[in-house]
């Protein structure tokens, strides 16, 4: 289950897909889920697309957009409202905020200056 939802979570994927890789039940599925993890299968499909998100905005200079269709969220908007749920922050505040791979942490120009 865990190695299906970490192969497939960055695509369109939901609870049906998890309950149709594995001979289980949806109700027996999200029970075990549940008790083996400690959160949900649509939790932890959400967690590795944040995660997958928070890489790819520290690592790469791609738009939002690309982003959002890369990790599994389909809209910016949706990746959005999960990062300031989960994270407090916008993903661009999360951008702007995370050391890029040469060492420096971005900073976004304004128009002050």
């Amino acid at each position: 289950m865990l190695r299906f939802i970490r192969d497939h979570a960055c695509e369109p994927i939901g609870v049906d897909d998890v309950v149709a890789a594995v001979p289980l039940s949806r109700s027996v599925l999200q029970r075990r889920f549940r008790k083996a993890v400690g959160r949900s299968v649509n939790d932890e499909i959400v967690r590795v697309r944040l995660n997958r998100a928070i890489e790819l905005l520290a690592q790469t200079t791609l738009e939002l957009k690309a982003i959002a269709l890369k990790t599994g969220f389909c809209t910016p908007s949706y990746m959005g409202a999960v990062f300031r749920e989960k994270l407090g922050r916008t993903p661009g505040s999360y951008r702007d905020r995370s050391p890029r791979p040469d060492g420096q942490v971005a900073v976004r120009q304004t128009a002050d200056a």
